[in-house]
């Protein structure tokens, strides 16, 4: 099975763990959902006209989420990268000269 099938198989789970790491790394996020549950997360609180305010919509931002949490919080990241610059793009995506890149 090539590289980017198998990225692309995984995607969804990968998805799921990044929603789940924004929603517990956000202190008021995390609370909102061990009081109210997901669904009061997703959709707001309803006011007192009936209207929801609020809510939790994720971003899809898995690949920044990856970047941050493996190179900017790594702390060999400077080790690696003996070139003194950062790497530009997300490891599965344009970084590397695209190589990981899924088609």
């Amino acid at each position: 099975m090539k590289n980017s099938q198998q990225m692309r198989m995984y995607e969804p789970k990968f998805q799921l763990i990044c929603e789940a790491y924004e929603v517990l790394s956000n202190p008021q996020l995390k609370t909102i959902y061990e009081q109210y549950g997901e669904e009061t997360l997703r959709t707001g609180i309803k006011g007192p006209d009936g209207v929801f305010r609020g809510g939790y919509a994720y971003q899809n931002n898995c690949y920044e989420i990856f970047d941050s949490f493996f190179l900017k919080m790594n702390p060999f990241f400077d080790i690696c990268d003996n070139t003194g610059t950062e790497l530009e793009g997300s490891v599965f995506g344009t970084a590397f000269g695209a190589l990981n890149e899924p088609s």
